[in-house]
C-alpha cells in the first residue's frame, strides 16, 4: 500500500474514534433522537416487538420498526443511555461504509479507500451514522441492495456474483423494514434507467434469482406488516396512503400524527446535498481545480478499464450506474417541498463512489487530497461539537441536563422509596408515580432519560394522578407564558431548580385533590 494510502486509513481511523466518543459524549436531542431513541426504550420496555409505541396507548405508525428493534436491543443489552441507543446505528453506518468499499475496490484498491474516507466524514453521514434515526438503517439497506446488484452484473467471480445476488433482495428487505416501500423505489429507478440507458435489460434479468429473492425479500418483511395491520388496524392507510403518497404528492400535509409538514422551496434537496456533503463538496472542485491548473488539457474523468463480468459490461456503463445512483434519489426529490435535508443520504454513498473513480484517474494527487480532505473533516467536526457545547447549544436541544436536575431535587427532597413488588407493581412507568412533569410542550428525550417516568400535560388538573404527594419536578417552557402562569398559581412552588432546556424547573408540591402517591 503506497505512503498515502496508510495516510489515508489513519485519517479514516481517527474519524471513527472520533465518532465513537461522540456516541457517548453527545446528550439525545429533541426532537428526532428523543423521540426514536424513546419508542425503541418503550419496546424495550413494553417487550411489544409488533408495535413501536409513540406514547403509552398510541402507536406510531410513521415508520417500520427495524430502527427500533435495534435500539431496543442495544437498551435491553448494555443498558439505557446514548451510547448504547446510538451504537447500533453507528454499526449500520460502518457497514454502508464496508458496501461502499467492496464496491470501489473492485477497480482498484486506492479507490475503496477513497469512497470510504469522502462517504464517512461528509457531514450528514457523519451525524447520522450514529444518531438514533430510522435514515441508518434505510441507507444500509439501499446500499447493500444497490451494490449487491452491480456486483452481481459486473464481478469476474462466479461465487461472488451469486453471493451478491442474494445480497441485493436481503438489503432491499432491510430498506422495506427500516422505511418502507420507499426503500424500492430508491433502489429500483436507478437501476431500470441503467439497464434502459444501455440496454442491459437481459443481463439484469439474468443476474438476479428474481422469484427466489422476491420471495425471500417478502418472506422476511410481510410477516410485521401483517402484524401489525392486525394488531393496531389503520396502519396499512395511514403509512401506505399519507406516508407514502400525501407527504410527497400534498403540499401543506396536515394529516401527519407525529409531527409537521415542512416547506421548502421546490428543488431545495440540492442546497441540502451541498450542505450534507460538506467538505467535499468544496475539496473535489478545488483538486479538479488545481489539477487542470497544473496540467491544461489534462481531463479529469476516471480512466478507462477493460470489460468486466459475464456480460461484459463496459466502463462507460459502470459511469451511468454510478451516476444514477448517485443523482436520482435527489431528482425524485426535486420537486417535492415537504422534505428535510436527511433525506440526501440514500444518494451518499453513490456520491462517494463518484468521487473516487475521479480521484482514482490520479492516485498520487487523489490520496493526498482525500487524506487532506478527511483530516479537515475530523478537525472541524470536533470543533462544531466543541462550539454547540460551548455556546450552550446541545444544552437547549436535550433534556439530558434537565433531568440531572431534576434527579438531584429527587435526592433532596424525596429519597425514592423501594420500588414496589407484589399484584400491585406498576407495569410499566406509566403506571407508576410521575418524576417529572412537563406542562405543555413535550420533550421526548425527558422521558428518555427518565425510563418513561415523566408526564406530559396541557393543564395541572392532567397531573394529580400521578404527582407524589410530596413532591415532584415540574418544567415549564420559557416562552409559554399561559403555562408559567398556571405553574404559580396552580401548585405550591418549594424550590427554583433553575433554566435547562429551555424550561423552567421548580420542585412543585401537587395541586390541591391529588391523589396521595408514595
Amino acid at each position: 500500500m503506497p505512503r498515502w494510502g496508510r495516510a489515508l486509513w489513519l485519517a479514516i481511523g481517527a474519524a471513527v474514534l472520533l465518532r465513537l466518543f461522540l456516541l457517548a459524549w453527545m446528550p439525545l436531542t429533541d426532537p428526532a433522537e428523543g423521540r426514536y431513541g424513546e419508542i425503541g426504550r418503550k419496546m424495550a420496555e413494553l417487550g411489544d416487538w409488533i408495535t413501536p409505541w409513540h406514547q403509552y396507548g398510541v402507536p406510531f405508525w410513521g415508520k417500520p420498526p427495524l430502527s427500533f428493534w435495534m435500539t431496543a436491543l442495544s437498551l435491553e443489552g448494555l443498558g439505557v443511555h446514548e451510547f448504547a441507543a446510538r451504537w447500533p446505528h453507528f454499526l449500520a453506518g460502518v457497514a454502508t461504509a464496508w458496501c461502499v468499499w467492496n464496491v470501489a475496490r473492485q477497480r482498484a484498491a486506492h479507490e475503496g479507500a477513497i469512497a470510504v474516507g469522502v462517504l464517512g466524514t461528509a457531514l450528514l453521514f457523519f451525524l447520522s451514522s450514529g444518531a438514533v434515526m430510522t435514515d441508518a438503517a434505510l441507507v444500509l439497506g439501499t446500499t447493500l441492495a444497490t451494490t449487491g446488484t452491480w456486483l452481481a452484473l459486473s464481478s469476474n467471480h462466479p461465487a461472488q456474483r451469486r453471493r451478491q445476488a442474494w445480497c441485493a433482495f436481503v438489503g432491499a428487505a432491510i430498506g422495506i423494514l427500516a422505511k418502507g416501500p420507499l426503500a424500492l423505489v430508491l433502489v429500483g429507478t436507478p437501476l431500470l434507467l441503467w439497464a434502459a440507458w444501455c440496454g442491459r435489460w437481459r443481463a439484469l434479468w439474468e443476474a438476479l434469482p428474481w422469484v427466489r429473492g422476491l420471495a425471500l425479500m417478502l418472506a422476511l418483511c410481510a410477516p410485521w406488516y401483517l402484524a401489525a395491520e392486525w394488531k393496531t388496524p389503520g396502519f396499512f392507510e395511514y403509512f401506505f396512503v399519507g406516508e407514502h403518497f400525501h407527504r410527497f404528492a400534498t403540499p401543506g400535509w396536515s394529516g401527519d400524527l407525529y409531527g409537521k409538514a415542512h416547506h421548502a422551496p421546490k428543488g431545495m434537496i440540492w442546497v441540502f446535498a451541498a450542505g450534507a456533503c460538506m467538505p467535499w463538496t468544496l475539496v473535489l472542485p478545488a483538486w479538479a481545480l488545481w489539477r487542470r491548473l497544473r496540467a491544461p488539457g489534462l481531463s479529469v474523468s476516471a480512466p478507462q478499464s477493460a470489460t468486466s463480468g459475464p456480460w461484459a459490461l463496459t466502463p462507460r456503463e459502470t459511469e451511468r450506474f454510478v451516476g444514477l445512483w448517485a443523482v436520482v434519489p435527489l431528482l425524485s426529490f426535486t420537486a417535492s417541498s415537504n422534505i428535510i435535508w436527511t433525506y440526501v443520504l440514500p444518494a451518499m454513498p453513490g456520491l462517494a463512489w463518484w468521487a473516487a473513480r475521479r480521484w482514482g484517474s490520479d492516485p498520487a494527487s487523489g490520496l493526498r487530497w482525500a487524506t487532506s480532505g478527511v483530516w479537515m473533516a475530523v478537525l472541524a467536526w470536533a470543533c462544531l461539537a466543541w462550539f454547540l457545547n460551548a455556546n450552550g447549544r446541545l444544552e437547549r436541544s436535550s433534556a439530558k441536563g434537565l433531568v440531572q436536575a431534576c434527579e438531584a431535587a429527587w435526592a433532596r427532597h424525596a429519597p425514592a422509596p423501594q420500588p414496589p413488588s407484589g399484584p400491585h407493581a406498576p407495569e410499566s412507568a406509566a403506571d407508576g408515580p410521575a418524576r417529572l412533569v412537563l406542562l405543555g410542550r413535550r420533550s421526548f428525550s425527558a422521558h428518555f432519560y427518565t425510563e418513561g417516568r415523566a408526564v406530559r400535560v396541557d393543564e395541572l388538573v392532567q397531573a394529580p394522578a400521578r404527582w407524589p404527594s410530596g413532591g415532584t419536578c415540574l418544567a415549564v417552557k420559557l416562552d409559554d407564558p399561559l403555562s408559567m402562569d398556571a405553574a404559580r398559581t396552580g401548585v405550591t412552588l418549594v424550590e427554583d431548580l433553575g433554566v435547562h432546556h429551555e424550561r423552567q424547573l421548580w420542585w412543585a408540591l401537587p395541586p390541591a385533590g391529588a391523589k396521595e402517591r408514595p
